[in-house]
C-alpha cells in the first residue's frame, strides 16, 4: 500500500506540473476551427475586388499615380535598371521584389498585362488579410475571428487600398502573418517562431518602414521576455528588412539612405498644408465611404468616442484575463492610429494600415462583451452568443458592402484607356514622362534605344532634388505646379537633361508641375517640341528640334 502510494502521489505531481491548457469560452484556443469563420468574409473580399476590377478601364486602364511607380519600378529592375542606383525610389524595395516575376512576365506579355497582374495579385492579398486579422486573434474564439474578419472585409474604405496596386496591402499582409506567429494560444510563442515573425515584421518593413511601428508595439508586449522573445525579435526584424536591402544599399548607399529615410521624412515634415483632425477622424473610421449620408463632423465624434468608450469599458473589467496577444492588439491599434497623424498628408488608401487593428480591437470587445450583457441566455449560452454574432455580422456587412462597392465606383470613376497613346507614339521611342501609368497601361513603357531617362517617380525626383515646397497640379495656371523655384541649378539641368534625351514628352498638364520650368527651360521646351495630342487629361509632344538644351548657372 506504501509503495502504491507513493506511485499515485507521484503521479499527481507530475499533473500538477504540467502546463495548463489555455481556454476561451467553450472553445479550447489550440483548435483550428478559427478559420472557418474567417472564409465567408474573405470570399466576400474576393469577390468584391472582382467586381471592381471590372468596372470600365480598371484592370488594364489608368487611374493612379503610385501603382505605377511601384510596378515600373519592377520592370526597369528586371530590365538590368536597378533602383536608388539608376533612378529615384524614394520606398524600400519589398514591393520591387514582390513585383519583379510578374515585371519578368510584363517582359514578354506586355507591361499592361503585368500591371494587371499586379491588381489582381493585390486582390488576393486583400482576402488572406482578412484571414490573417482572425489568425491573430484566434486565442479567443469562433465569436472573435468572425467579427475580426467581417469587419475587415467590409471596411468601408478598403476599396481605396486593394483596388490597384498599392503598399499598405502588402505590408499588412507581413506584419500580420508576423503577429500570427508571435503568439500561441494568445502567449508569446516560442523563440523560434518569435524569430520567424520577426522575419515576417521585417520583411514589411522593405515594403513600408510604417512597418517599425509594429515592432515597437510587439517589442512593448515582449519586453518581459528579454532573452527569449524581445531580443529574438527585435535581431529577426532587423535582420528581415537588411537582407533584401543589401543588394541595393550595396550598389548605392547614398542614394539608399537619403532615398527612403531624408526624402521621406522631409516629406513628412516639409509637406503641403496638413490634414485637419475631422477629416483624419472621418478616413480612420471608413465613414468617407459613405454614399447614404454625408459624415458630420459632430456625428463622427460620436462614433469615435462611443467605439472608444465601449472597447474600453469592456478591456477594463476583463483586465485580468488580457493575454499578450490582445495588448498586442491594444498596442498595435495605438501606434497606428498615432503613425497616421503624425504626416502632414494622409491619403484615403493609408487607412488600411490602421483598419485591420481596429477590426481586431472591435473582435476582442465584441467576443468578450457579449458575455456581458444583462441577458441571461447570452451569458448562459455559447450557441445563443453565437447566433447573434452570426446576425450582426451578417447585417452589417449588407450594409457596408454595398457602402465599399459605391465608394470605388465614385473613386474609379476617372479610369481611362491609355491604348490610344500607341495612335501618336510609336513603338519603342524614347518616353519622358511625369506619370508612367499611361505608359505602362498602353504596353509603352520599356524603350528599346539606350540612354532613354529612366524616371519613373517623377514626384519622388522632386522629392529627392526639388525645392522646399511639394509640387502640386493647379487648373488656374498655365503651369501645372503652383511652385515656382527657385530650384537649384543641378535639378533644372538634370530635368533639361532628360528632355532633350526624348523623343516623345507626356505630362498631365500643358507644363507638368514636377518639372522645374525655368523662363528659359519653358523657352527652349517651346521651340524644339510640338504638342501632337492633347485630350483626357495628357499632353503630348514630339521632339522635332535640334537645338541643346540652356545650361542653367
Amino acid at each position: 500500500m506504501n509503495a502504491e502510494s507513493e506511485a499515485h502521489r507521484a503521479r499527481a505531481s507530475w499533473q500538477n506540473q504540467r502546463p495548463p491548457v489555455s481556454r476561451t469560452k467553450g472553445l479550447a484556443v489550440n483548435s483550428r476551427t478559427w478559420l472557418y469563420p474567417a472564409l465567408p468574409p474573405a470570399i466576400l473580399t474576393l469577390a468584391l475586388c472582382v467586381y471592381i476590377l471590372r468596372l470600365p478601364n480598371v484592370l488594364y486602364g489608368t487611374n493612379q499615380y503610385d501603382d505605377g511607380v511601384y510596378m515600373g519600378a519592377a520592370l526597369r529592375l528586371v530590365h538590368g535598371v536597378v533602383p536608388y542606383r539608376d533612378f529615384v525610389m524614394v520606398h524600400p524595395p519589398g514591393i520591387v521584389l514582390l513585383m519583379a516575376p510578374i515585371a519578368f512576365l510584363g517582359k514578354f506579355a506586355g507591361s499592361n498585362v503585368a500591371l494587371a497582374l499586379g491588381r489582381d495579385m493585390t486582390a488576393a492579398v486583400a482576402a488572406l488579410n482578412v484571414i490573417l486579422v482572425a489568425a491573430v486573434v484566434r486565442h479567443r474564439g469562433r465569436i472573435a475571428s468572425l467579427v475580426a474578419s467581417t469587419a475587415m472585409a467590409c471596411f468601408p474604405m478598403a476599396a481605396a487600398s486593394d483596388s490597384t496596386l498599392f503598399l499598405e496591402p502588402y505590408l499588412i499582409l507581413f506584419c500580420l502573418a508576423g503577429l500570427a506567429l508571435l503568439f500561441s494560444k494568445g502567449q508569446i510563442a516560442p523563440t523560434r517562431r518569435v524569430v520567424m515573425a520577426g522575419l515576417a515584421i521585417g520583411f514589411a518593413g522593405t515594403v513600408k518602414v510604417w512597418a517599425a511601428f509594429i515592432v515597437v508595439a510587439a517589442a512593448a508586449v515582449c519586453i518581459r521576455r528579454v532573452k527569449s522573445a524581445l531580443l529574438p525579435l527585435i535581431a529577426a526584424s532587423a535582420t528581415g528588412f537588411a537582407l533584401p536591402c543589401l543588394p541595393f544599399f550595396a550598389l548605392a548607399p547614398r542614394s539608399f539612405l537619403r532615398n527612403i529615410l531624408g526624402d521621406q521624412f522631409s516629406r513628412a515634415v516639409r509637406g503641403g498644408a496638413p490634414v485637419s483632425w475631422i477629416v483624419r477622424l472621418i478616413r480612420l473610421t471608413g465613414m468617407e465611404a459613405m454614399t447614404l449620408f454625408r459624415p458630420t463632423t459632430l456625428g463622427v465624434v460620436i462614433v469615435v468616442v462611443g467605439f472608444a468608450l465601449a472597447v474600453l469599458t469592456v478591456l477594463a473589467k476583463k483586465r485580468q484575463s488580457l493575454v499578450p496577444a490582445d495588448w498586442m492588439v491594444l498596442s498595435g491599434t495605438v501606434v497606428t492610429i498615432g503613425a497616421l497623424w503624425l504626416p502632414h498628408e494622409m491619403y484615403s488608401h493609408y487607412v488600411y494600415f490602421s483598419a485591420p487593428f481596429l477590426a481586431m480591437l472591435l473582435a476582442l470587445a465584441v467576443s468578450e462583451g457579449l458575455g456581458m450583457l444583462p441577458f441571461r441566455d447570452l451569458r448562459n449560452s455559447s450557441r445563443m452568443r453565437a447566433v447573434v454574432a452570426i446576425v450582426g455580422c451578417a447585417a452589417v456587412a449588407a450594409f457596408l458592402l454595398p457602402q465599399q462597392a459605391g465608394y470605388a465606383r465614385s473613386n474609379l470613376a476617372g479610369a481611362k484607356d491609355a491604348t490610344f497613346l500607341n495612335l501618336f507614339v510609336p513603338p519603342h521611342s524614347c518616353i519622358l514622362t511625369d506619370n508612367v501609368e499611361p505608359l505602362i497601361s498602353a504596353d509603352l513603357f520599356q524603350p528599346q534605344r539606350k540612354g532613354c531617362p529612366a524616371v519613373t517617380d517623377s514626384f519622388g525626383v522632386w522629392l529627392a532634388d526639388g525645392p522646399a515646397g511639394e509640387p502640386s497640379y493647379s487648373g488656374t495656371s498655365k503651369f501645372g505646379s503652383t511652385v515656382e523655384g527657385p530650384f537649384s541649378s543641378s535639378f533644372v539641368n538634370r530635368w533639361a537633361g532628360w528632355l532633350d534625351d526624348a523623343d516623345y514628352v507626356v505630362t498631365m498638364a500643358q507644363y507638368s508641375g514636377y518639372i522645374p520650368w525655368t523662363s528659359q527651360l519653358a523657352l527652349w521646351f517651346n521651340a524644339n517640341f510640338k504638342v501632337t495630342y492633347q485630350q483626357f487629361g495628357l499632353w503630348i509632344y514630339q521632339h522635332v528640334g535640334k537645338v541643346p538644351p540652356p545650361v542653367a548657372a
